[in-house]
């Protein structure tokens, strides 16, 4: 895993801070970062993840080295916790073939579940805690899914969103003061992704899904399912300081959602920056 944090400049008076470049993180099979990773739907070929939070324009690339992955979902924070009642869940839908569907939810710990069940902690099924459905499409810049490769044997999936609402989010479970919505910290990573072949979906009227199931197969009916599976396997940023009132620093105060929340504080602190941002 690589986590590439650029410079971050902050204007010491007023506390006004701003990335002066996006930031940063891939992966590929190469990366020993201890990831737990299953391809049994797809193999998975690299993930990056670029992040402007002058923009609040995230996007996200996902290749996979087969053509049969047919959609994932995918969380990201801070490596910290396993994201439940945080996060904010991304649900990426081809199974119909051309523009795939997205939708999200207030993911619930259990990966492709929280869509319907909005609280993982709660034993029975609780309301799910949609974000967007499918047919909300004014967060989403840009989906492309298509094939790469010499032979064509790569399926590609790009996604570029505006996370301010995903950010902003209330949850309707847990303590809204603890919502990461989407992204990663200073400190650390944390990236689920659950793909799926075979897939077969149900929305509601409202765009939000009420079924998500991949191929089952063999006598013992396989789930056809695969994983990346990765905890706090980010790298920390370093602080270094810069001549006259411009400082670099890196703190560990977490996402830009929590950023956000705590920007009015007092400003005679000092200045702190975050990486910043937010399948399976």
């Amino acid at each position: 895993m690589r986590l590439s944090i650029t410079t971050v400049l902050c204007i010491g008076v007023g506390g006004t801070t701003a990335l002066a470049d996006p930031v940063r993180w891939s992966w590929s099979p190469n990366d020993p970062n201890g990831a737990r990773v299953d391809n049994s739907a797809g193999a998975f070929h690299s993930i990056k993840v670029r992040i402007n939070d002058t923009t609040s324009r995230a996007t996200f690339r996902v290749v996979f080295s087969e053509r049969r992955t047919d959609g994932f979902t995918f969380v990201l924070n801070d490596g910290q916790s396993d994201g439940a009642g945080q996060s904010a869940s991304i649900f990426v839908d081809r199974s119909r073939g051309g523009k795939a569907r997205v939708s999200a939810y207030a993911y619930n710990g259990a990966n492709r579940g929280s869509f319907r069940d909005g609280d993982g902690m709660t034993s029975g099924r609780q309301a799910a805690d949609v974000i967007y459905g499918y047919q909300d499409n004014d967060w989403i810049k840009v989906m492309r899914v298509r094939k790469v490769g010499k032979d064509k044997d790569r399926r590609v999936f790009r996604l570029s969103m505006d996370v301010s609402s995903l950010l902003g989010h209330s949850p309707m479970y847990g303590d809204s003061e603890n919502w990461l919505g989407f992204g990663f910290g200073a400190g650390g990573i944390g990236a689920w992704i659950q793909a799926a072949d075979g897939l077969r979906t149900v929305y509601g009227e409202d765009g939000a899904l009420k079924r998500w199931r991949a191929r089952r197969t063999g006598e013992f009916e396989t789930i056809e399912e695969g994983y990346y599976n990765d905890q706090n396997g980010g790298v920390p940023m370093v602080v270094a300081p810069l001549p006259g009132t411009w400082l670099i620093a890196a703190s560990g105060l977490g996402l830009l959602g929590a950023r956000r929340r705590r920007m009015h504080a007092d400003s005679s602190r000092s200045c702190d920056a975050t990486a910043r941002l937010r399948t399976p």
